[in-house]
């Protein structure tokens, strides 16, 4: 009977439930509300932009409510940040009045501000006219256009490159003009041919790229123009350095578009500083120490210890006597007043160390750089000057080639004189590249140049060059500490004017600061302020008369 009494009560609840039920079997529960997200829209924003209207994002609908306007107070905007790079959620809730709740997250994601013009900035500020040059061609000439024109069948793949053909085409359809190309006749007599196509009034290009060494010829022939006055138009942080190497006489007449470095290092036998148990001069560069007293250590050391075939440092007298002063403080001639600023302290000092260095056997030159070269390349030699260009040279000095070792690359170690190494360590540069303007341009279509020049080009501040010169430097050595220590160091120079003056090397007439230095370094006993005064007045003058500074 008990068994039968819990059956009827089941069968009595099961009737109950059934009843509850509609025609379709479901129970009598509505859905909650439905927030749906609106197709298209943008979940994709640019570091920086404008916060969207969230509001508009999705739509909400629910079966007591009905269609529902969607508010802010609906919306969690409390993860939104526009100025962040990465991703944040926003999140919409809803609540109906029956107490039923939905939630529903979006995801937005921030990307890095996108340059579609291959970061042609500073170019095209904001409000500058930019002039329309009615559809002429500019002309640019060089002897190597295979680096200089991005769109040549030579020129190389890179990021750089793909930024210039960008910024290039978006000139052209600025300012309405075509950019052409001259090549030399004679790359090594390009002044030269300047200079006659100034004289016959047939100029082949508006632009000439040129040896910064012919700049005053070209300038005292009339063949190139000044362009102080627009300088405006380059950017804001356009390079002291390049400003250096093109004033002649106080105007301006050549440009560059990339920060003119010190190209000239100590390249190092990396076996040959660990056989002998030193530091490798980069990382001592990069913790501060790498000074006068680190490389009299390094050298003395392996001196001492190394067998007798074993030389430490390949370099010419002009060369170690200039490195040095500049890596003291000093100058050999002053880039702001073409004087020689040689009666220095800075420059005494530098100079007596050289001499040291000499006197202990520390210096080897050969007949000449090649035969210096051979003996650092055939594993003879701890240090050797070069140029950065040559690393790159499998014929020359590229690692696995040429030299069979590890090869690293330092700058010049630093002066006791230096006090503000960022102000005044300044390494001497004795050449560069320059873009020059014709000659019988018109004020008018000088300045349309200058500002056309400075759109064409993809500019970049000290740290943009810094990463565009580690680009070029990373195959050219072994030793990535030193691609840093070497790169590091580029910006670091000044415009020494010895070669533009040709004062480097003596004539039958008077010495040259090159062999000035030589008589100090190879003679132990030689004073050196007195070789400075008594051979001075000679080299200033020479300086005086190819500036015209004798005329005044």
């Amino acid at each position: 009977m008990k068994k039968l009494y819990m059956l009827l009560v089941l069968i009595g609840l099961l009737s109950v439930l059934i009843a509850c039920r509609d025609d379709n079997g479901d129970d009598d529960v509505l859905p909650s509300p439905v927030i749906t997200e609106i197709a298209g829209i943008q979940k994709e924003f640019i570091q920086g932009d404008d916060v969207p209207d969230f509001t508009t994002y999705v739509t909400i609908v629910d079966d007591i409510d009905g269609v529902v306007t969607v508010t802010t107070d609906m919306i969690d905007l409390s993860r939104v940040n526009m100025n962040v790079i990465g991703t944040f959620r926003v999140t919409y809730s809803y609540t109906n009045s029956v107490g039923q709740t939905t939630e529903y997250d979006i995801v937005i994601r921030i990307i890095e501000p996108l340059d579609l013009f291959g970061n042609c900035d500073p170019n095209f500020p904001a409000g500058q006219i930019n002039f329309d040059l009615g559809g002429i061609d500019v002309r640019f000439g060089t002897w190597m256009r295979n680096f200089l024109d991005p769109f040549w069948f030579t020129a190389k793949p890179s990021e750089l490159n793909d930024m210039k053909r960008t910024c290039f085409t978006r000139a052209e359809t600025e300012h309405d003009a075509t950019i052409k190309w001259y090549t030399y006749a004679n790359a090594l007599n390009h002044y030269n041919e300047i200079i006659q196509q100034y004289l016959t009034g047939s100029f082949q290009a508006d632009w000439f790229n040129i040896n910064s060494h012919y700049l005053g010829i070209l300038a005292e022939a009339g063949a190139i123009r000044p362009i102080t006055e627009y300088m405006d138009h380059l950017p804001d942080f356009y390079f002291d350095i390049n400003k250096q190497f093109g004033t002649w006489k106080g105007e301006v007449y050549g440009v560059w578009n990339e920060r003119i470095n010190v190209n000239m290092g100590i390249y190092v036998n990396l076996d040959l500083i660990e056989e002998y148990s030193q530091t490798n001069p980069a990382e001592l560069w990069e913790d501060g120490e790498w000074n006068w007293s680190a490389l009299m250590n390094i050298a003395s050391s392996i001196k001492e210890n190394a067998p007798s075939n074993i030389e430490i440092f390949g370099i010419n007298s002009y060369n170690l006597g200039s490195y040095l002063i500049g890596a003291n403080g000093g100058k050999v001639i002053d880039p702001d007043t073409d004087m020689f600023a040689l009666e220095d302290p800075r420059v005494y000092n530098a100079l007596e160390f050289a001499q040291e260095l000499n006197e202990r056997g520390y210096v080897f030159y050969g007949d000449d750089d090649t035969a210096t070269r051979v003996r650092f390349t055939s594993g003879e030699m701890v240090f050797y000057f070069g140029a950065d260009w040559i690393s790159g040279d499998p014929q020359l000095l590229k690692p696995g080639a040429a030299v069979q070792f590890p090869l690293g690359m330092v700058p010049f170690p630093v002066g006791p004189d230096i006090v503000d190494f960022e102000a005044e360590y300044r390494l001497p540069i004795t050449v560069g590249n320059l873009w020059v303007l014709r000659g019988d341009a018109t004020d008018a279509e000088a300045e349309q140049y200058v500002q056309f020049f400075s759109n064409m080009f993809p500019w970049g501040d000290d740290e943009v060059q810094d990463l565009r010169y580690t680009d070029t430097m990373r195959d050219h050595m072994d030793d990535r500490t030193s691609l840093r220590a070497y790169v590091s160091g580029s910006r670091m120079g000044y415009f020494e004017k010895s070669f533009v003056y040709q004062v480097v090397w003596g004539t039958e007439v008077t010495d040259g600061v090159g062999n000035l230095f030589g008589m100090i370094i190879n003679n132990p006993g030689e004073s050196v302020t007195a070789a400075i005064a008594a051979n001075l007045p000679a080299l200033q003058a020479k300086v005086d008369q190819m500036t015209g500074r004798e005329d005044d």
